[in-house]
């Protein structure tokens, strides 16, 4: 085989590794930044200032919700945001995206124990 032919070659199966690495990446990325959209939608809810400050979009006409049982509502919502990342841990098979989920589920029981 010609020196430059196979080197021509080699390097495309490294550019083609390389490029399927990003796309690999990429996908466990997008599916853990689904999983913490989650609770980004539960902070916009119950406090849509301080979603705005962290660079939600969408919040400028709403407000924090202090209305009577605003506790109640705020600890259920967060509840219901545990189970459903709970029910993506048991059905997830990549670490990465596991990891991320295990911390998401670890910061709704600290808030649940916090408040």
């Amino acid at each position: 085989m010609n020196p430059y032919r196979f080197r021509i070659l080699s390097l495309g199966v490294l550019l083609l590794t390389l490029a399927g690495a990003s796309v690999s990446a990429e996908t466990w990325v997008e599916r853990s930044d689904a999983n913490s959209q989650i609770l980004i939608d539960v902070l916009a809810r119950q406090s849509p200032e301080g979603a705005g400050q962290l660079g939600v979009p969408g919040l400028d006409e709403e407000i924090f919700d202090l209305k009577p049982g605003f506790v109640e509502r705020s600890r259920e919502e967060i509840k219901k945001a545990a189970d459903t990342l709970r029910q993506r841990l048991a059905a997830e098979k990549d670490p990465k995206v596991r990891q991320d989920l295990e911390i998401l589920i670890l910061a709704t029981e600290d808030q649940l124990e916090g408040s």
